[in-house]
């Protein structure tokens, strides 16, 4: 624009929120102004063709997000499971490593304190291990 590449008024909608929606469309405006004068421009800028191609890609991706979102067609659940998944998997990998840290380093016993439990240990109260059947001893009144 301080060149004179792109006319003024192709960018004064341009928006500059905060908003993805926001985002969405002065990208395409944007990429659309660069369309227009690409005549002009050509040569005389760092964007390519490919730029702007991923430009309108980029733009139409998020749109569809977003419009998919408001829509409510995008499945929580899906990432969710997904969240999940990878959980299980870094918590199965992490296991593995610490047994064999554990087996590496069994003579000096330090190995809780390279490879911490990725779990709080919580510590009971005597009250509830009073109460709970699997701590309290049988007596023949139990059965």
């Amino acid at each position: 624009m301080q060149r004179g590449l792109i006319e003024p008024v192709k960018l004064q909608d341009l928006r500059k929120g905060q908003a993805f929606r926001a985002l969405a469309r002065d990208l395409d405006l944007l990429r659309l102004a660069f369309q227009s004068q690409w005549s002009v421009i050509s040569g005389k800028s760092a964007v390519t063709p490919e730029d702007l191609e991923t430009a309108a890609r980029l733009s139409r991706e998020l749109l569809d997000v977003l419009t998919s979102r408001a829509d409510g067609t995008v499945q929580r659940g899906s990432a969710i499971d997904w969240r999940q998944r990878a959980f299980t998997l870094l918590s199965r990998a992490y296991d593995d490593a610490r047994a064999a840290i554990a087996y590496v380093r069994r003579q000096r016993t330090d190995a809780e304190s390279i490879a911490p439990s990725l779990y709080v240990a919580t510590k009971r109260s005597k009250e509830q291990d009073q109460d709970s059947p699997i701590s309290r001893p049988r007596s023949r009144a139990d059965g």
